[in-house]
C-alpha cells in the first residue's frame, strides 16, 4: 500500500507516462492479491477493477503493444476470479470471456508464442470452469476441449517440462469431470487415465515435489 501510494503520487507530481501508469496498475494488482489471500473479496476486487481501467487506459491512449493486450487480459482474469469467489458467476464469465478475446487476440495478430498459447488454454479452462458452475455443461465441455487441444499441442512443439505435463493432465482431468457429469462414464474414464499416466511420467522425469505427489494422489 504505501508502494501503491508513492506510486501514484508519481503521475500526479512529475506526469503521466505509460510506465508510471503501468507502475500504479502493477501496485494495485499487488494490493489485490494480499486483500484477497486476507479473504477481503470487496476489498481485493476493488484494486483490480481499478487496475484494470488504468490498462484499458493504456490501451486506448498510447496504443496497442502485445504487453499492454496481455495486461488487460490479465486484469480481467484477476477480476473474474474475485467475482466468481464472491459468487458472481456471470460478471465472472463476461470477465473471462473478454479475456480470452484479447488473447486469441493476440496470438492471431502477433505470432504463436508458449506463453501466447497457455494463456489462451488457461483462459478457456476458466471459462469452462464458470460455465460448467452455471450448469452449461456442454459449453464447458467444449472450452475445456479446446483447452486440451492447446495444451497438447504446447507439449507437441515446445517440448516436455513438468509445467506442460501438469497442464496437459489438469485438462484431461477438467474434461474427465465434465464427461462423467454427462454421464460419459467410458469417456471420462479415458480422460482420467490419461491424466495419470502423465502425472506419472511427471515423476518418473522430473522427481518428486510435494504438488506433483498431490496430483498424483
Amino acid at each position: 500500500e504505501e508502494s501503491l501510494e508513492l506510486r501514484r503520487r508519481l503521475p500526479v507530481t512529475y506526469g503521466e507516462t505509460p510506465e508510471r501508469l503501468r507502475d500504479v496498475s502493477v501496485s494495485l494488482d499487488r494490493v489485490g492479491n494480499v486483500r484477497r489471500a486476507a479473504g477481503d473479496l470487496a476489498g481485493a476486487r476493488a484494486a483490480y477493477e481499478e487496475s484494470l481501467e488504468l490498462r484499458r487506459r493504456l490501451l486506448a491512449t498510447y496504443g496497442e503493444t502485445p504487453e499492454r493486450l496481455r495486461d488487460v487480459s490479465i486484469s480481467l482474469e484477476r477480476v473474474g476470479d474475485v467475482r466468481r469467489a464472491a459468487g458472481d458467476l456471470a460478471g465472472a464469465r463476461a470477465a473471462y470471456e473478454e479475456s480470452l478475446e484479447l488473447r486469441r487476440r493476440l496470438l492471431a495478430t502477433y505470432g504463436e508464442t508458449p506463453e501466447r498459447l497457455r494463456d489462451v488454454s488457461i483462459s478457456l479452462n476458466k471459462v469452462g470452469d464458470v460455465r460448467r458452475a452455471a450448469g452449461d455443461l456442454a459449453g464447458a465441455r467444449a472450452a475445456y476441449e479446446e483447452s486440451l487441444e492447446l495444451a497438447r499441442r504446447l507439449l507437441a512443439t515446445y517440448g516436455e517440462t513438468p509445467d506442460r505435463l501438469r497442464d496437459v493432465s489438469i485438462s484431461l482431468e477438467r474434461v474427465g469431470d465434465v464427461r462423467r457429469a454427462a454421464g460419459d462414464l467410458a469417456g471420462a474414464r479415458a480422460a482420467y487415465e490419461e491424466s495419470l499416466e502423465l502425472r506419472r511420467r511427471r515423476l518418473e522425469r522430473f522427481g518428486e515435489t510435494p504438488e506433483a505427489l498431490k496430483d498424483l494422489a
